[in-house]
């Protein structure tokens, strides 16, 4: 709680209008969590991805949501199966294959179905509300239409670049600069996407913003 005194500090002189959310990289207690929404903070983000820095295990996971559960307030996670990843990475990086279009084949879109399937199931167990970030493949979409369409209460975000760039950019002169995670997928992810929001089973397109200089 003193972290969200630190940013609320910092918020302050905002002139738009902004809220906090807490991101957990380990397991907290539901003290915590109750702190929060007693605070006005009603969501918290879990990574499913990144190990050794964000990433947090399933039993972590399940924890929280039953914690969150109990305190009303969503869980939003970042949903790509960060274990299976880092192996892809070392191998590549082993094999000599670091140009950029490696991040899009060590982070395939499968491994982010999964990793949203996952999370769905321990919604399910636990009865939270989760909030899927920054959807970016036809596998993802699919395991949140087939959640959704068993009563779990899960929404689904994507960001502009899923829906109007593809992973072409990324083998091609400038392709540092189209670097996003998970990664641009082939085109016809982008009609996927599309149809979600259509058929409402995606719910929010927002930037996602994470801006690095050169």
């Amino acid at each position: 709680m003193a972290t969200v005194a630190q940013w609320r500090r910092w918020a302050e002189p905002a002139a738009v209008d902004w809220g906090l959310h807490l991101t957990f990289t380990e397991a907290v207690p539901e003290s915590v969590i109750a702190a929060g929404a007693e605070a006005g903070i009603t969501s918290f983000k879990l990574y499913l991805a990144y190990p050794e820095r964000l990433q947090v295990d399933d039993g972590t996971v399940l924890r929280l949501l039953q914690a969150a559960r109990a305190h009303g307030v969503l869980v939003s996670l970042h949903c790509e199966n960060g274990g299976a990843i880092e192996e892809l990475r070392r191998q590549a990086i082993a094999a000599g294959r670091t140009s950029v279009i490696e991040h899009a084949k060590t982070r395939p879109a499968v491994l982010e179905g999964e990793a949203v399937g996952r999370a769905c199931a321990l919604a399910e167990v636990t009865g939270a509300s989760i909030f899927i970030v920054h959807v970016s493949s036809a596998q993802a979409l699919s395991a949140v239409r087939s959640a959704r369409d068993r009563g779990v209460d899960v929404l689904a975000e994507t960001c502009p670049q899923y829906l109007y760039l593809d992973a072409g950019l990324l083998d091609q002169d400038g392709a540092a600069d189209f670097v996003c995670t998970p990664p641009l997928r082939d085109r016809w992810h982008a009609e996927e996407l599309w149809e979600g929001l259509a058929r409402g089973y995606i719910h929010t397109v927002a930037t996602d913003h994470c801006p690095f200089s050169r």
